[in-house]
C-alpha cells in the first residue's frame, strides 16, 4: 500500500508508486500483470495461423493448425501481455522482476531477446505500431502512467500523454495517425480513449465506474472496438463502432469473467479468456457477432526442456496425515511454478507468488532443482525444502511443519472479520470454494464483507449465507456499508442487507436524505449482530493537531452513544497504533468496545493478501464452535488481534475479558509469547499508558515474561507487541498484536484522572467533526444533532 513511516504500520509497496496514488493495492491489483497456470492475455497473430499468451509466467506460441504451444521465453521474470509485429516475426512483451517491469522486444525465428526499454520504472502494455517501426507502451517514468513510443531505429523515447492517472493497453489506428488507450483515474473510473497524435486532441469513446479489470482491442481496419466490460455483477464482452461508440452489441451476453479481449487477423473472430470451475484460465473465440464462445485447447505442451513431475506432500512433524497449507515453489532460477488448476496470488510485501495446497500436490515443471515453502497459518512455523524435479519422471517430496503453540487444543480459535469474496478481480469465487483457503490458514471463522465498488453491489445475492467446512470452521457473510462521509462500517452477523449500501459524498446525492451510520449500526443490534468501524485511523497518532480531522465524522459520537460494539485495530489500510490511541480514549471514557481484526484482502484479485494473516484469536471457554458461541465470546472481549505474534496474558490469575475484583493492589502476570517473527516491542498497558515493556523478541521462539505490576484503582490492563520484520507466515503489515482488556474492579469501569484526559481528547475529535459538517450540506443535519448528542453525554462524564 501506501510507503508510510514505520511507525503507521501501514503495508508498504512493492513496486514503484506512482506520485498521485493513494493505494498501491488497487494499481497493482488493477493495472500490473498476473501469473497464471492457464492461458492468460491472448494475443492473435497478423498471420491467422497462431496465437501468443502468457502461461506459468512465460510466452509462449500456440499453433492453430496442430494445437501445439511452445515456450518462447524462460528464466527467473515473469513474462506476460505479448503483442506481435505486422509481419508476425516478433514479439513485444512485459517482463516482471517483482519489483519493476519492462519491455522486451523477441525475434521468434533466432529466439535473440532486445531490452527496449529498462528504465527502473513500471513498463507495461507494450504495442507495434502499424508500420512496425515503433513500439508503443505505457511508462511511468514520468511519474505515474503514460503513453510513450519507441522508435526502433534510433531508440529515442517520446511521451505522448501526460494526465494525472492511469494511461495504458495503447492500440494504434491506421495511418497512424491516432491512437486509442485505456485510462483510469483515483476513482477505478476506466475510460477508453482515443488521441490525436498530431494535435493531443482527444475524445472519450467509453466510460465505466469501477471496471479495475477492464481490458480492450481494435481491430485491423481500425474501425470496431471490444472490450470487456462489468455489467452489474456479471463480466461481458461488447463490442462498439469507433465512428458512433455510444450503442454496444453484447458478445458474450453476460458468461462468467470474460477477460482481455483480442481481434483475429480477419476481423472475424475475438479471442479472450476466463477462469474454468477451478479457476484454470482457458482460451476462447467467439464469433464477432457473438454466439456461443468455443474453447481453444492446447492439445501439447513444448516446454523445448526435459520435464518431470512432483507431488507434494504436507504434514505436521508428529502426525502424517496431509494437511492443507499455504504453499510457494520455485525453480532453481527463482521462477515460480504451480498447479495446473485453482487460484493463485502474489504477496506484495515478499514478491513470492502462492497457493494453497488441500494436503497434496501434483504439478509438471522444467527438470532441475526448485525450493518449495510451506506456511499454515501464523503459529506454524514456515518450512522450506529443496530438491530437485527429475527429467521424465514423477518425484515425491514431504514437507514437515512444526508449531509454536496449537490455539484449537488450549481452546481458541481465530477469524477474519474483514475481507472480500468478489472486488473486481480476476476470479469467480463461491461461498464454498474460500473454504479450502481457511484450511490453508488454520482460519477457524471468516467474515467476508458485501461491498460495493462505486455504484456496483457485488456478492448481494449471498447476503446472510453461512457455510460450515468439513473441518468445523465457519464462513458467515456479513456487510461492509460505506458512508464515505462519515466513515465505513462492519456489520457482523446480520442476515439481510442494509440498503442504501454507500451514500453521501463524494458519492452522489441519490435522494438518500440526510441519513447517518447509526441507522445501520441500530439494524445490526436488532438482528444480533456485531456492529464495528472498520479501517479507521491511518495515522500513527490521530489527536496530533494535524490529524484529529482524520478521524472518520460519526465515529466518536456513535461509540460514545453506544452503537459500537467493536473497533477494527489492524488491517490493511490502517495503522494499528493508530487505532489502538482512538481505542484506549474510548476505553477510559468507560466504553466497552472490544478489538477485532481483519486482512481487508481482496480474495478474487491476484496481487495481495491470504485470508487470516490478519485475525482475531477468541478464547472459547470449552464450548465447542458454533456461530452462536463465536460471537458471545467476541463480544466479550475474550480475545487478542494479531497479525503475527500471538498474546496469552493473565494478570491476578484472570484473562482478557475477565475481571480482576479489586484495584489498587499488587498483582502478578504473565505474558506468553509465541512468534514466528521478530518482535521490536513488548508492552504491558494500563488505562493508555506503558506500565512495563522491554525491547526484542526472536523469530521463532515462545518467550515467558512475568512481573508484579501496581493496579490502578479502576480502569483496564492489556498486552501489547509491535515491530520487526514481515516475514512468512505473516504478510502485509509489520508484527502487530494487542490484546483485548483485563477489566478492573467490573467491565467498563474508569480511573477518574485517565477518564478526564481520554475526554478531553474526544471532545477535541467531536470539535473537529462538527467544523468538517457544517461544509456537508446536505449530509449534515442529522449528523451535527448527533454529534451534539454525544457533546453532551461526554461532557456530564466529568462534572
Amino acid at each position: 500500500m501506501v510507503l508510510l513511516s514505520p511507525a503507521e504500520a501501514q503495508w508498504t509497496n512493492r513496486y514503484p508508486r506512482p506520485d498521485w496514488l493513494r493505494h498501491s493495492v488497487y494499481y497493482e491489483g488493477h493495472e500490473l500483470p498476473i501469473f497464471s497456470a492457464g492461458p492468460i492475455d491472448p494475443a492473435p497473430a497478423p498471420d491467422g495461423l497462431h496465437v501468443a499468451f502468457a502461461a506459468q509466467g512465460w510466452i509462449w506460441v500456440l499453433n492453430l493448425t496442430n494445437g501445439v504451444a511452445t515456450r518462447v521465453t524462460r528464466g527467473k521474470a515473469i513474462d506476460s501481455r505479448p503483442r506481435w509485429s505486422p509481419d508476425s516475426r516478433e514479439l513485444v512483451f512485459v517482463r516482471d522482476s517483482g519489483r519493476v517491469t519492462s519491455i522486451v522486444r523477441l525475434n521468434l525465428a533466432r529466439g535473440l531477446e532486445d531490452p527496449l526499454v529498462e528504465n527502473g520504472a513500471l513498463n507495461l502494455d507494450p504495442e507495434f505500431s502499424r508500420d512496425g517501426q515503433t513500439v508503443f507502451y505505457s511508462s511511468a517514468e514520468a511519474g505515474d502512467l503514460d503513453i510513450w513510443r519507441i522508435s526502433l531505429s534510433s531508440r529515442k523515447r517520446t511521451r505522448v500523454t501526460s494526465a494525472v492517472g492511469v494511461e495504458r493497453n495503447p492500440r494504434s489506428l491506421p495511418g497512424g495517425k491516432q491512437l486509442t488507450y485505456l485510462s483510469a483515474d483515483t476513482r477505478l473510473r476506466k475510460e477508453i480513449r482515443e488521441i490525436s497524435l498530431s494535435d493531443g486532441s482527444e475524445r472519450i469513446l467509453r466510460a465505466k465506474s469501477g471496471a479495475g479489470q477492464a481490458s480492450f482491442d481494435l481491430n485491423a481496419a481500425g474501425q470496431t472496438l471490444v472490450y470487456a466490460w462489468p455489467n452489474g455483477s456479471r463480466w461481458q464482452i461488447e463490442a462498439i463502432d469507433r465512428a458512433d461508440p455510444v450503442p454496444a452489441y453484447e458478445v458474450t451476453k453476460g458468461r462468467g469473467l470474460p477477460r482481455s479481449p483480442a481481434w483475429s487477423a480477419d476481423g472475424a473472430t475475438i479471442y479472450f479468456v476466463e477462469g474454468d470451475l477451478n479457476n484454470r484460465s482457458q482460451l476462447y473465440r467467439v464469433r464477432a457477432a457473438g454466439g456461443t464462445p468455443e474453447e481453444v485447447k492446447v492439445e501439447s505442451w513444448d516446454w523445448r526442456a526435459k520435464t518431470g513431475r512432483i507431488r507434494i506432500v504436507t504434514t505436521m512433524e508428529d502426525d502424517d496425515t496431509p494437511i492443507p497449507v499455504r504453499l510457494t515453489i520455485e525453480d532453481e532460477r527463482g521462477h515460480p511454478l504451480v498447479p495446473a488448476s485453482g487460484p493463485s496470488y502474489f504477496d506484495s510485501q515478499s514478491g513470492r507468488v502462492y497457493f494453497f495446497s488441500p494436503g497434496t500436490i501434483e504439478l509438471e515443471a522444467p527438470a532441475g532443482g526448485f525450493r518449495v515453502t510451506a506456511s499454515r497459518g501464523l503459529t506454524a512455523l514456515s518450512k522450506t525444502r529443496v530438491d530437485r524435479i527429475p527429467a521424465g519422471r514423477d518425484s515425491d517430496v514431504r514437507v514437515r511443519l512444526s508449531s509454536l503453540w496449537n490455539p484449537r487444543a488450549a481452546g481458541w480459535v481465530s477469524g477474519d472479520h474483514h475481507f472480500h469474496m468478489t472486488y473486481d478481480g480476476i476470479y469467480r469465487l463461491t461461498p464454498d470454494a474460500l473454504l479450502p483457503l481457511m484450511a490453508g490458514e488454520a482460519l477457524d471463522v471468516a467474515t467476508p464483507l458485501l461491498a460495493n465498488i462505486n455504484n456496483r453491489l457485488l456478492d448481494a445475492e449471498w447476503a446472510g449465507t453461512e457455510r460450515v467446512g468439513t473441518d468445523g470452521s465457519i464462513l458467515k457473510f456479513g456487510q461492509e456499508v460505506r458512508a464515505d462521509l462519515l466513515g465505513h462500517l462492519g456489520l457482523i452477523g446480520i442476515e439481510k442487507l442494509y440498503e442504501p449500501w454507500f451514500w453521501g459524498p463524494p458519492y452522489p446525492d441519490y435522494g438518500f436524505g440526510d441519513r447517518i451510520n447509526s441507522e445501520a449500526l441500530q439494524l445490526t443490534r436488532r438482528e444480533g449482530g456485531l456492529s464495528s468501524y472498520v479501517h479507521a485511523i491511518r495515522v500513527a497518532d490521530p489527536f496530533a493537531k494535524d490529524a484529529i480531522g482524520q478521524i472518520p465524522l460519526e465515529l466518536v459520537a456513535d461509540a460514545v452513544l453506544g452503537e459500537v460494539d467493536a473497533l477494527e485495530l489492524l488491517g490493511l489500510w490502517s495503522s494499528g497504533e493508530g487505532n489502538s490511541q482512538l481505542w484506549y480514549r474510548l476505553l477510559n471514557a468507560g466504553l466497552d468496545i472490544v478489538p477485532i481484526a481483519g486482512t481487508d484482502a481482496f480474495v478474487d484479485t491476484h496481487r495481495g493478501m491470504a485470508l487470516g494473516t490478519v485475525r482475531t484469536y477468541v478464547q472459547l471457554d470449552g464450548a465447542p464452535l458454533s456461530w452462536s458461541s463465536y460471537q458471545s465470546a467476541l463480544k466479550s472481549g475474550r480475545s487478542f488481534i494479531t497479525n503475527g505474534p500471538i498474546l496469552l496474558f493473565q494478570v491476578a490469575g484472570k484473562e482478557v475479558g475477565e475481571v480482576i475484583p479489586h484495584g489498587d493492589s499488587r498483582v502478578r502476570w504473565r505474558l506468553e509469547l509465541p512468534s514466528a517473527a521478530n518482535v521490536e516491542r513488548i508492552e504491558i498497558i494500563a488505562n493508555g499508558a506503558v506500565i512495563w515493556g522491554t525491547n526484542r523478541s526472536l523469530a521463532s521462539s515462545r518467550k515467558v515474561y512475568e512481573g508484579v505490576v501496581m493496579l490502578p484503582r479502576g480502569g483496564w490492563i492489556a498486552a501489547k507487541a509491535r515491530g520487526g520484520e514481515t516475514r512468512w507466515p505473516s504478510m502485509g503489515t509489520p508484527p502487530f498484536a494487542h490484546t483485548a482488556p483485563i477489566w478492573i474492579s467490573h467491565r467498563s469501569s474508569f480511573d477518574q484522572k485517565a477518564r478526564q484526559a481520554a475526554v478531553h481528547d474526544l471532545l477535541l475529535a467531536l470539535s473537529a467533526a462538527e467544523a468538517r459538517s457544517l461544509k456537508q450540506l446536505p449530509y449534515s443535519t442529522a449528523l451535527r444533532a448527533r454529534l451534539a448528542l454525544a457533546r453532551t453525554r461526554l461532557e456530564g462524564m466529568v462534572q
